[in-house]
Order: C-alpha cells, then structure tokens, then sequence
C-alpha cells in the first residue's frame, strides 16, 4: 500500500506540471507591438522583378542547362547527386554547372541591357 506522503508528492508534483504547461497570464498591454516580418512592398518589387528576370534568363538556356541550375542551385542537391540525377560523371556536371552558370550570367547581362531606358 502507498503511503500518504508518496501521493502527497505525486498530486503535488502533477500540479506544478500543469502550472508548467498552461500559459502565463499577461494583460494585453504588456504584449507590446507585434513585429511584421513581411519586406517592405519596395522590396518585394524588386524580389519579383529579379524573380521574374531570372525566370527569362533560364527560359534561355538549354534543357541540360537549366537542369543542372535547379538541380544544385534551386533543389540544393550536391554535385554528386545532381551528376547521379542526370546519369553524367561528376566531372562532367561540373563543367555543364559551370557552362550553365556562364550562358545564365549573359543572359541576365541582355535582359538588363535591353530593359535600360537610355
């Protein structure tokens, strides 16, 4: 049989768990501001501007290209992996991420140059 004192610690014990669980009271006044981590509409203009210039210069590239861009850039595969995805070596995968880092920087250097107002 349990002694008093063994249940008296348990109630107690389960007590201070639930205190712990539920929530402090706090008047609405001390909450302070609620912070907004939203960017700026300037610079969500600019995100989708830079977005949508990137999306062009892609559209550029050739398929095994823009393959190997979303591959490692965009899935954030290694270049192991991406090789593997795309049954090249890995030797062969770096020099295409290269070429397609290349083609997509030029690509990105027209569209600027074309949408400048002279």
């Amino acid at each position: 049989m349990a002694r008093f004192t063994t249940w008296l610690y348990r109630i107690v014990l389960n007590l201070a768990f639930d205190r712990v669980r539920k929530p402090a009271f706090a008047p609405i006044e001390d909450a302070g501001d609620v912070r907004d981590d939203r960017p700026e509409p300037v610079e969500r203009l600019i995100a989708d501007q830079e977005r949508r210039m990137l999306e062009q210069a892609m559209a550029h590239l050739s398929d095994r290209q823009r393959g190997a861009i979303a591959l490692f850039h965009m899935e954030g595969l290694s270049g192991e992996q991406s090789a593997e995805a795309m049954n090249i070596s890995a030797k062969a995968f770096e020099s295409l991420l290269a070429r397609a880092r290349d083609a997509l920087r030029e690509q990105v250097r027209k569209i600027q140059d074309g949408g400048r107002q002279v």
